[in-house]
Formats: structure tokens, C-alpha cells, sequence
């Protein structure tokens, strides 16, 4: 069966163009995944007497090459629960353009801009994540939404606007019952070790009035040829955020997982870290207080050891975990962040150590790297709700800036340690949006950078957007948004069942 996925993608690669076209071919085989859950270092210790069938070596894929456009529409959402790991996305446009902006009125930041549908109404606040997947330097983008992650890669060309066709969509069987799948987020990294990153995918489920019920952990390998092998059950645990890194100096990548165990904060949400390997499997579960949502790691007090941050709930919402060099956390302290909602790492003052960056409603919270007894945060505040930010360098100048997201359109402070007066309009739009995602990334083909948000329109069942633009000159540009495209698959496109 992987054979039959390895042949599949060259299929999309030579029928889309997003990937390079396949030496050899063949024909996808049928067999549907198996089902697993649980805890890994469980399932590892019981199945440590029985043999794993070994797939086939797939065909290579060349990486590399220029995208180009498909043209089949997005597959009917009935289809998810017949879906197999080899499945063909059949073409069945129940995503018409939905015109509810008008078409814009100026062209935003030197360039067009364009507008697709990823989400439908009742997704939970969808992630995005920017990931080079196909290991062509060129990240691709990873849309959560609920129980459903689109991986998407560029195409067109620097004449026509930037966007994006799907080329992979991973399906989470639902919790059943009243509940609802929240995603976590998403990273790629060798978890397994052998030499190919691999997809770790996070879910919660929630129930019907947001109580944490439980949730799971899913990692899909990756091989030489780009694409995937079958997907595992990494754990069962509500997985409201992720990071793969190396907490150890010289030691293999390890996965990080947030286990958010309550809402309301009745039990300690946990930090749950795998060890990588040929069967991964958890080695610490570290308690990091009330309602978890975020982490971050850095080595914020410059002793050359990774240390981990965690943004939870009440006053004292940060907690940042000193690392020893081992993998072990023995020191930490508390910080008063008043609910934020987002932790960003980045260089904020130039002085080549990474420093943190929380962002709340009201305002930011900056940490600047440093002698423990010297980490307090200075904080700034403004006017308008914010509903995410972003760090990158747009001018290219060796220095990073900072793009904050509002209802109204995107922010730019040109220096992150200014004060909010100096923040100036990158773009705006009218209506306002409801925001949930913004990053900054080399998207295509042409120099620069890209800005990529996940929003929607307010009021009750508007589905979610995944809006495009260049990062270029021209600001700040004001008009209205583009209208509404349908999310267009590769003409044959992948879709795997996550266990």
C-alpha cells in the first residue's frame, strides 16, 4: 500500500505540476490504514515481540521543480468517512465563490491579492503553519481545520496572484456523540530518525459548551521521495500545541506536546515529551499549571540550554521551565500575563539571541534573552483587539519586524521593541474580519517574503479564508477584499485517514 501512495503523488506531481514528475509509474493500491490510539510508549512495550512488514521502496521523486496550475475542484466533505490512505480525490465543485466582499478596490502591498476558502463555518479557530514539506526550500502551507488539515503548495507565477492547490488532506476520524475537534497545530521534523522529515499532527476534542474531553496525536513519516508513508498513532492526549526540536545538545529531535487536560482549570494541563527514535516513545510528562495553549522553546536565560515556555491562564499565565542540558526542566519561575493567546521567538533587539514575544488581546509582552533574575517583562498596549501577530523581515535588513493582526486589517511596527504609537497601517480592509492565523513566509518564487492569514468575515456561519498577499511596496493600501474562490485540489490529490 505505501508503494501505492509514493506512485500516487507522482501522479499529482506530473498531473499538477507542484510536484516533479515521477522516473517510473504505476497504479495506487487500495488498503485502508489501520486504527490505533493510546499512548505510544504503551503500545511500544506490548507490541515489542512482533515483526512490522517492511513496505517496498517507493519511487523517487525529484525534487524541485516549478509549480504550475490544476484545475479540479474540492471533493465532497460525505466522502471523508469512506476514505481511504491511497484515495483519489474525486472532482465535485460543492464549493462555489461565494462574493460576499466586494472585488478590491486597490491592489494591497505592490501586488494582488486572492482569496480562498479552506474552512467551513463550524471549524474552531483553524491554525496555519508554514512548512517546506516537500523539501524543495519553499515551505508549503498547513491549514487546520478541525478534524481536517489541507496541505497546500503555491502556483501560478510572479504575473498572476499568488495562491495555492491542495495537494494532501488528512481526515481525523470525529470523536462522535456532541463533541467537536479543535486543531492544535502542527510540526515537521525527523522524529523518526531516518534522515526524512516527518508530519506531526495535533487534535483536540472538545464538547458542544468547549469542555476538553481528550484528544490525539498523529505523526505521518515522511520518506526520500517528498511524500508520505502511513500514518501512526503517536498518543491520546488533548494536544493544543506542538513543537519538534532538540532539547538536548547534539541528541536526536524530540517531540513536545501540550496535554490542555481541563478548561476550566480544575486539573494542571502537562507538557508531554517524546524521545525520538524508530518507535518513538514518551519519556516526561511535566506539569505547566492551568489551562495551556501555547509553547515556545528558546534558550531565554543564555546558558546555552534550551528552555521551554508555556502560555497557560490565569494571572500568572507564563511559565518558563529553565533546561539543565539534559532534557530535564529542575527550575522555573512565573510571570503575570493576563491571558495571552500567542507566543512568537524571534531576535527583538539585534543583539543575535532570541528573545519571547506573548500577544494578548490588548497589547504584547516582551522578554528580552538574559540573566534569569533580569527576565520581566515590558508590555505595551492598543486601542484595537489583537488577534494574532507575526515576526519577519520584510525589508530585508537583517533586523526582524513585527505585523499585528486587528479586525481592521494588519499593523506594522517597524521596530518590536517600539511603542505602539509607532505602529502604521500595513493594509486595510472594510468589512472587518475575524482573524485567527497570520505568518510571513518566502511563498514563491519571487524575492520576498508573503503575508498568509486564515480569517473570515463576522457574523454567524461565514467559513474561514485563507487570504494571500505580497509583502511588498506600496503601503499602507486600503480597499475592500477580493471575493471568494473555491479551494481547488491537484487534478488527482492525496487523502489520508489519520488513525
Amino acid at each position: 500500500m505505501i508503494v501505492g501512495i509514493w506512485l500516487l503523488l507522482a501522479l499529482i506531481a506530473w498531473a499538477a505540476g507542484v510536484f516533479p514528475q515521477l522516473p517510473g509509474g504505476g497504479e495506487p493500491s487500495a488498503e485502508a490504514g489501520p486504527e490505533a490510539g493510546g499512548d505510544a510508549g504503551t503500545r511500544r512495550d506490548a507490541d515489542a515481540g512482533t515483526d512490522a512488514e517492511t513496505p517496498t521502496p517507493p519511487a523517487e521523486l525529484d525534487r524541485g521543480s516549478d509549480p504550475s496550475r490544476g484545475d479540479a475542484a474540492i471533493p465532497p466533505d460525505a466522502a471523508a468517512s469512506d476514505a481511504r490512505p491511497d484515495a483519489i480525490l474525486e472532482p465535485d465543485a460543492i464549493l462555489e465563490p461565494d462574493a460576499i466582499l466586494e472585488p478590491g478596490l486597490a491592489p494591497a502591498l505592490g501586488g494582488p491579492l486572492s482569496r480562498v476558502r479552506v474552512c467551513d463555518a463550524e471549524s474552531v479557530a483553524p491554525t496555519l503553519v508554514a512548512l517546506d514539506v516537500i523539501g524543495d526550500a519553499r515551505p508549503e502551507l498547513l491549514v487546520g481545520c478541525g478534524a481536517r488539515a489541507h496541505l497546500l503548495a503555491p502556483r501560478g507565477s510572479a504575473d498572476t496572484p499568488l495562491d495555492f492547490v491542495r495537494v494532501a488532506r488528512f481526515d481525523l476520524s470525529p470523536p462522535g456523540g456532541s463533541s467537536r475537534t479543535r486543531s492544535g497545530g502542527a510540526a515537521l521534523g525527523d522524529l523518526n530518525g531516518d534522515g526524512y522529515d516527518d508530519l506531526l499532527l495535533a487534535f483536540v476534542h472538545e464538547s458542544g459548551t468547549g469542555a476538553i474531553r481528550d484528544g490525539a496525536l498523529r505523526l505521518v513519516p515522511g520518506s526520500a521521495t517528498g511524500a508520505f508513508g502511513e500514518p501512526s498513532a503517536l498518543a491520546s492526549l488533548a494536544a493544543s500545541g506542538v513543537l519538534l526540536t532538540d532539547l538536548i545538545p547534539g541528541g536526536t529531535i524530540e517531540a513536545l506536546a501540550l496535554n490542555r487536560t481541563d478548561s476550566f482549570g480544575r486539573r494542571a494541563s502537562e507538557a508531554w515529551i517524546f524521545e525520538g527514535g524508530a518507535s518513538p516513545i514518551r519519556r516526561d510528562r511535566i506539569a505547566v499549571g492551568q489551562g495551556a495553549r501555547a509553547l515556545a522553546v528558546l534558550d531565554l536565560d543564555g546558558d546555552e540550554y534550551a528552555d521551554l515556555t508555556i502560555l497557560g491562564s490565569g494571572r500568572q499565565a507564563l511559565r518558563l521551565l529553565f533546561g539543565d542540558g539534559t532534557g530535564r526542566f529542575p527550575s522555573r519561575t512565573e510571570l503575570e500575563a493576563s491571558e495571552g493567546q500567542q507566543l512568537l521567538v524571534g531576535d527583538l533587539d539585534g543583539d543575535g539571541s532570541d528573545d519571547l514575544l506573548v500577544v494578548q488581546a490588548e497589547g504584547l509582552l516582551r522578554i528580552l534573552a538574559g540573566p534569569r533574575e533580569a527576565l520581566e517583562p515590558t508590555g505595551i498596549s492598543f486601542a484595537e483587539p489583537l488577534m494574532g501577530a507575526a515576526l519577519a523581515d520584510l525589508d530585508a535588513d537583517g533586523r526582524l519586524e513585527l505585523l499585528l493582526l486587528r479586525a481592521q486589517g494588519i499593523l506594522h511596527l517597524a521596530d518590536p521593541l517600539d511603542e505602539a504609537s509607532s505602529a502604521r497601517p500595513l493594509i486595510e480592509w472594510q468589512p472587518p474580519l475575524v482573524g485567527a492565523a497570520l505568518l510571513a513566509a518566502p511563498l514563491d518564487a519571487t524575492p520576498g517574503l508573503e503575508l498568509a492569514l486564515i480569517a473570515r468575515p463576522a457574523g454567524e456561519g461565514e467559513p474561514w479564508d485563507l487570504i494571500l498577499m505580497p509583502a511588498g511596496s506600496g503601503l499602507p493600501s486600503r480597499g475592500s477584499l477580493p471575493a471568494r474562490t473555491p479551494l481547488e485540489d491537484a487534478p488527482l490529490s492525496l487523502r489520508l485517514r489519520l488513525p
